[in-house]
């Protein structure tokens, strides 16, 4: 369903963009009003009465509370991902396999430390897989844990914690691992292209002992490059099929991230980057893969002040030839 009110007016302080379906918020106004505003449109519209209710408290609850923490989510973009995050696992819960399906891109990789990299045929028979293998399984989002950002003409970044329960030999199994999802918006209907699925080994130390010093190495190749503004290394870096999102930017491919790269050296200040003391994990991902996670802190000094800024990414890494290189790359909380 779409709403579209005309013109893009402004409406309690939110501004209705037909061109991304979301509404943006200007500040300074209540925050209360768009999911008011929306309950009223329901009610001139042929949507069921269960519907009305649903959506229009849905938003409210979630102006008023979750997004509290979010700084450029507007709540309607929450709510239209936390209801796809609902559709999703409500297939999962349901052991509805057809319905998985319209839910992810037909170009997703989904990335697993418990099993690798997997596109959409291999995601889709694992799904079979397991719902044939473990006939009780559920998936339950971790209350307060979903975060949502938006990605620039593209669609958005979901963030949080979910758990698996199932029975086991008369035992309740349950496992808590964290998800980062990337959403496309495409001709009105979400789409998952991007999933990172971590936290699955038991033996996560074992791991991390065996692959965190590597990824840790590239990790500061990769930034000594970048605070001495060598292109030719960052080049080399990046894996020529590289995908960057960003969310105020949108999507990068590897040209386009380059030639980024050499517009920022030209400016008339140096942006240099650290890494977040204590916030850097890594996982396997598959016999020759790594997933590393955490925040970095960009800065740089203008018109005699220092200005830095604090945000989180992940690096999907690859190893070639045995070299690292970053294939997939989230950057996002600016």
């Amino acid at each position: 369903m779409e709403v579209v009110f005309p013109g893009g007016s402004v409406y309690g302080g939110w501004r209705f963009n037909t061109r991304y379906k979301l509404f943006l918020y200007q500040r300074g106004t209540a925050p209360v009003w768009p999911g008011i505003l929306f309950m009223l449109y329901l009610v001139k519209n042929k949507t069921s009465r269960m519907d009305k209710i649903k959506l229009g408290l849905l938003i409210i609850i979630l102006t008023s509370s979750s997004l509290r923490a979010q700084k450029h989510t507007s709540p309607v973009l929450f709510a239209s991902i936390a209801h796809m995050d609902s559709v999703t696992f409500n297939a999962f819960n349901a052991h509805n396999a057809d319905l998985l399906k319209t839910v992810f891109s037909e170009s997703v990789r989904f990335y697993n430390d418990g099993g690798g990299m997997s596109g959409y045929a291999q995601t889709m028979t694992s799904f079979q897989s397991m719902f044939e293998r473990t006939k009780d399984i559920r998936r339950e989002l971790v209350p307060g844990s979903l975060q949502v950002y938006p990605v620039k003409d593209y669609g958005a970044i979901e963030e949080g914690d979910h758990r698996f329960i199932h029975t086991e030999n008369g035992e309740t199994i349950t496992g808590i691992f964290h998800f980062i999802t990337v959403w496309k918006l495409e001709q009105g209907n979400w789409k998952m292209t991007e999933v990172v699925s971590v936290g699955h080994h038991t033996s996560e130390n074992a791991h991390k002992e065996a692959l965190y010093p590597e990824i840790a190495h590239a990790d500061s190749l990769l930034f000594k490059a970048f605070n001495t503004q060598k292109t030719a290394v960052l080049q080399d870096m990046f894996d020529p099929g590289l995908l960057l999102y960003q969310d105020n930017t949108g999507l990068r491919y590897y040209a386009e991230t380059i030639d980024a790269f050499k517009a920022l050296f030209k400016k008339d200040y140096t942006l240099t980057r650290t890494l977040a003391p204590g916030t850097m994990m890594v996982y396997p991902l598959g016999n020759d893969g790594a997933i590393e996670t955490g925040s970095h802190t960009f800065c740089h000094t203008e018109n005699g002040k220092e200005d830095c800024a604090t945000f989180k990414f992940v690096n999907i890494w690859k190893k070639e030839a045995g070299q690292w290189k970053i294939n997939c790359l989230l950057t996002y909380d600016h």
